[in-house]
């Protein structure tokens, strides 16, 4: 609990034990300026791994 994100947060100030934190598949190129032909592949990897989590 140390780098200062909102998964720290909810850990640490709300006690929670189970938190996520999804980061976009950019290999540190566009930063959080995703190109648009990589928005709908993200979304999908997305919902696939909420899909498997709640399965």
């Amino acid at each position: 609990l140390s780098s200062g994100l909102s998964v720290d947060y909810m850990a640490g100030v709300l006690n929670k034990s189970v938190v996520y934190l999804y980061k976009l598949r950019d290999k540190n190129e566009y930063g959080f300026l995703l190109p648009p032909e990589y928005i709908i592949p993200t979304g999908e990897e997305t919902l696939d791994s909420l899909v498997a989590m709640f399965n």
